[in-house]
């Protein structure tokens, strides 16, 4: 892949990098573009290996996800459990606060 191919990737794509780094990152639109960046700059250095430009897209997403999953076990960034203060102002006829509180103490048990 030639630099000219290379920036034709980064104009079309990057929206949709961006998009899977947002789900990525828990909705940090600053972690997910610094995710985006780094996967880029990979991809520019390693662009002599890339010999099917169709592929490239994919091969984008993978060092996207292999980046992200780095930064999810270095810092732990695990969701952190909301407790019940963060829900005291809601309205709730239905009982959905306390089934997701349930929800998010269950998960917590779960291992990593």
């Amino acid at each position: 892949m030639n630099v000219t191919e290379y920036e034709q990737f980064v104009r079309a794509h990057t929206g949709r990098l961006l998009r899977l780094a947002m789900c990525l990152s828990q909705r940090d639109r600053a972690a997910a573009e610094d995710l985006v960046q780094e996967t880029l700059l990979t991809l520019f250095k390693q662009r002599w290996r890339i010999r099917d430009v169709n592929a490239i897209h994919a091969y984008a997403r993978r060092i996207l996800v292999r980046k992200a999953s780095r930064v999810w076990s270095r810092r732990s960034l695990a969701p952190a459990i909301p407790d019940a203060e963060a829900y005291a102002g809601a309205a709730d006829e239905s009982g959905q606060t306390a089934l997701a509180l349930d929800m998010w103490r269950a998960l917590a048990t779960l291992p990593r």
